[in-house]
């Protein structure tokens, strides 16, 4: 596979569309973590209204909705984009990937960000490591291994030799948590721009429906 600006701008239009999907898993992720938070501190109301059917299936959709999107991001064949192709296309590419050539797809222009993003893939400043990619590729498979046998065993259809891990709600969190790590270093190589965490701010009060009651007679009468 050869490196050239056509490839990098391949990777960088492929980074949009994984921010994108992740950003989304992880906005609901806060959401949830929300929705958790205001049953805990209302758990006598919501025990006294039968609320234990509702709260355990929007805890599910969450968790489906969250593995399966770990899921789609270890997919890495030719149809596919997402966040293991890509490491697996930098880690074929990292003896071809210097600095000389990170700095004719961003010039430096005095500030030398360039080096400090580099540094994150290089143990000599001038090439990448394969050593480094293949680290975070296994991050990714460890982490999310036991998700994927989820998805593929019990999501996506019942396999008939059954299923015995014990998949919790902080397996799936701890997963997306490590994406979320992974995906801000690559994007940040990969768009010039630094990424702390994907977690979107929401520029409105989407918590103000916890403060009014819903009240179902209306649409039953």
């Amino acid at each position: 596979m050869k490196l050239d600006q056509e490839t990098f701008q391949k990777w960088k239009s492929w980074s949009d569309k994984i921010k994108d999907d992740l950003m989304q898993l992880i906005d609901y992720k806060q959401i949830h973590d929300y929705f958790i938070i205001i049953v805990n501190a209302n758990l006598d109301h919501v025990k006294l209204n039968k609320g234990k059917k509702f709260c355990d299936f929007v805890r599910k959709c969450y968790a489906v909705q969250t593995a399966v999107g770990i899921r789609r991001h270890m997919k890495s064949d030719k149809k596919s984009i997402s966040l293991m192709r890509l490491l697996e296309q930098i880690k074929k590419c990292s003896r071809q990937f210097t600095y000389d050539f990170y700095t004719q797809c961003f010039p430096v222009d005095g500030g030398e960000w360039q080096k400090a993003t580099f540094r994150n893939f290089t143990d000599d400043e001038k090439v990448f490591s394969e050593q480094k990619i293949e680290a975070d590729i296994e991050s990714l498979k460890k982490i999310a291994k036991t998700v994927e046998n989820l998805v593929d065993q019990r999501v996506a259809h019942l396999d008939k030799r059954g299923y015995s891990e014990d998949v919790t709600y902080q397996d799936i969190d701890n997963s997306l948590d490590v994406f979320n790590k992974i995906a801000c270093k690559y994007l940040a190589l990969l768009t010039g721009h630094g990424y702390i965490t994907l977690k979107p701010e929401v520029q409105y009060n989407w918590k103000s429906i916890f403060t009014v009651p819903l009240d179902i007679r209306k649409f039953e009468s």
